[in-house]
């Protein structure tokens, strides 16, 4: 692995309170709202909040007993690579969850297209990215047998091409699976860009 001085790790930890780190069980009054956010400034910065070091994110929205897939939520923040943006992600059924596809900075506010009933709670999911980079080395906490790790040449707004998945047939588990990539690494030309099933627990890469 390169001991150079511009080596940085992209790190994460996925806990079950990720679910509802941003807003938990928000209800919206009976016309168009805004949801507010679980932070004093009405921003939530995922690097400033979570120890993310300038990553970006994906958001998670969770319905509780009301059905929200007539809805559209439209998120507004930074994303990854510093450009302001906004996407729209159709709601959840009650009780489940669906995940945003763009990596976010920042989120300075989610607006909904009309007030549900009940309470729905918003989150950060299992994708990371940033921009272009060389991946030197990784290390992954599998706890379960069906765990997977995919890294992508991703874009803006979705993954990209997929350049290489880890699993337990890489690593076995539940178990510690680390490896030093032989030469210059993996080379990821727009962004690296990270997704992970809840069968892993931590994902760390070494890159420059």
């Amino acid at each position: 692995m390169s001991r150079s001085s511009d080596l940085k790790t992209m790190s994460r930890v996925y806990a079950a309170t990720d679910d509802t780190f941003l807003s938990t069980n928000k209800t919206y009054g009976a016309t168009a709202s805004t949801l507010e956010l679980a932070t004093d400034s009405g921003t939530a910065t995922f690097q400033a909040t979570d120890g993310f070091n300038g990553l970006g994110l994906n958001v998670t929205l969770t319905a509780a007993s009301v059905q929200l897939t007539s809805q559209t939520f439209v998120l507004s923040g930074v994303r990854f690579d510093g450009v302001t943006d906004t996407e729209n992600v159709t709601g959840p059924a009650a009780n489940t969850m669906v995940e945003g596809v763009k990596a976010w900075r920042s989120i300075s506010g989610i607006t909904a297209t009309r007030g549900p009933t009940g309470g729905i709670s918003v989150g950060i999911g299992k994708t990371m990215q940033t921009g272009p980079s060389r991946v030197k080395a990784y290390r992954v906490n599998f706890t379960t047998n069906d765990g997977e790790v995919s890294l992508y040449d991703g874009n803006a707004t979705g993954n990209g091409t997929k350049i290489v998945t880890l699993d337990t047939a890489t690593g076995g588990g539940p178990s510690i699976d680390s490896e030093h990539l032989p030469g210059n690494g993996l080379r990821f030309e727009n962004s690296v860009r990270v997704t992970f099933t809840t069968g892993v627990k931590s994902v760390n890469l070494f890159h420059a």
